[in-house]
């Protein structure tokens, strides 16, 4: 049965109305799906569905169907299943397949070796043609994959650089926090100096607490005292001496009464100024006894009266005023002799001397030298002589008073010339009722150069060298 014999049944390839089409599916006309036709004793047409395959339809977007593109019947190229079905093989077909195939043959060989060659160059070209169309593809797909990975390359190095920032930043923050756990451990050391200093002070707070409390018990031994004993204590200053090297005035004190005595000054006094000391060191507390006098030493300092420079000098006179803390008060006078030295003759053959000493100041009593004594520079040794001879007496309370070595017993050959020398002379009350604070005076002085003399040969004497 030809082509032509074949009836069109309403399923058609024109007829055919494709309801869908899919990328993954074959098209599918709405029929039943095929029967498998029978074995009757006549053959009898049996209708199979026309399918396509969607790679080779054309589809449309004006039509779409459950929102999917469709294909119309002018947009089908190509399909199967438009045969009437028979359970014969269609053996027209076959016949004409093998004609096709004879004619390709004979066409093939009456070309001859010249016709069959150029057909070859004309495939090949074909080919050539065809591989070239498809090599041109390959290398625009080529460049577009290229142009992809330098697209990668460079979002791959841009990350790469954020992730070293982001590394840089990272390594900041670890060294920022190491800082700060180095700052930490010195808070921490310091808070450990500021507790043990915090200790120290409790201990010492808790040691001024005990002091305080001492102190309050004196003050109430001294309450009670001052309820039977008025406003007189007895007070009263022993003795005052003036350190020049120190420059300050030491006051001796003392208390007669079993009364505790509490200083609240010392002041003292020349012929123009007065300059008070409450200093820690000019007040203080002086404790009461039963039986014996008790004596304690304040010291009056000119930096804490805020006198002048040069206010303390070793021979000034000043009076000293001690006052109590209820109002009492004690005065002295420091009495310092002024008597000058002067060494009026040089006994250098029996190593003695004799010293004239005169009262400057006129006062009276008169003072008398009890001690002399005599050192040389470089030692602090003094030889003193006691109760010196007076050689001459002088008016106004002065004398010339005899100085020896055997007396003193200094070495053989201890006076010697152009040496320096220090005098110093301490004297005696001149009545039991009268007493310096300072009783004595010295100087410095140099013995006579030797006198240059002729050796014999024209040229002096070499002097003595020092002893």
């Amino acid at each position: 049965m030809s082509d032509k014999d074949i009836q069109k049944t309403p399923s058609s390839k024109k007829d055919l109305d494709v309801e869908k089409a899919s990328s993954e599916k074959t098209l599918d006309t709405g029929k039943e799906p095929p029967c498998s036709p029978g074995s009757p004793a006549e053959p009898v047409d049996a209708p199979y569905p026309e399918t396509d395959r969607v790679s080779d339809t054309n589809t449309t977007e004006k039509v779409k169907i459950d929102g999917k593109k469709t294909a119309t019947k002018d947009n089908i190229p190509w399909s199967i299943g438009d045969e009437p079905g028979s359970s014969f093989p269609d053996l027209s077909r076959v016949e004409q397949l093998k004609q096709v195939s004879e004619q390709l043959v004979r066409t093939f060989t009456s070309l001859g070796p010249a016709g069959q060659k150029l057909l070859a160059i004309a495939l090949t070209a074909g080919l050539v043609v065809g591989y070239g169309s498809s090599a041109l593809v390959y290398s625009n797909q080529k460049k577009t994959i290229q142009d992809q990975i330098d697209d990668l390359t460079n979002s791959l190095q841009q990350v790469t650089g954020e992730n070293e920032q982001l590394q840089g930043l990272n390594q900041e923050l670890q060294d920022g926090l190491q800082e700060l756990e180095d700052e930490l451990d010195e808070i921490d050391t310091m808070l450990q100096g500021c507790q043990e200093t915090s200790q120290d002070l409790q201990g010492q707070i808790s040691v001024l607490g005990n002091q305080i409390e001492e102190r309050d018990e004196e003050l109430s031994i001294l309450n009670q005292g001052l309820s039977g004993s008025g406003d007189f204590l007895g007070l009263y200053i022993v003795h005052a001496e003036l350190d020049e090297e120190k420059s300050m005035m030491n006051v001796l004190v003392g208390n007669s009464l079993p009364v505790n005595s509490i200083i609240a000054s010392i002041s003292l006094w020349n012929t123009t100024h007065r300059y008070t000391d409450r200093s820690e060191n000019a007040t203080g507390i002086i404790m009461g006894s039963m039986t014996v006098p008790v004596y304690k030493t304040f010291t009056w300092s000119p930096q804490q009266a805020q006198a002048p420079e040069g206010f303390l000098n070793v021979d000034d006179s000043y009076v000293v005023t001690v006052i109590s803390v209820t109002g009492y008060s004690d005065s002295h006078i420091y009495q310092a002799v002024k008597m000058s030295l002067d060494v009026i003759d040089w006994g250098f053959n029996d190593d003695s001397l004799v010293v004239a000493v005169y009262n400057d100041a006129l006062r009276f009593p008169f003072p008398r030298a009890s001690v002399m004594g005599v050192r040389k520079t470089g030692t602090g040794v003094y030889y003193n002589v006691s109760m010196p001879v007076i050689v001459e007496e002088e008016t106004l309370g002065g004398a010339h008073y005899a100085w020896n070595a055997s007396a003193s017993g200094a070495p053989e050959g201890f006076l010697r010339k152009d040496t320096k020398y220090f005098i110093r002379v301490t004297y005696s009350a001149p009545e039991s009722w009268y007493n310096w604070d300072k009783d004595y005076s010295e100087f410095v002085v140099w013995s006579p150069e030797p006198q240059e003399k002729d050796d014999g040969n024209g040229g002096p004497l070499e002097p003595p060298g020092e002893f």
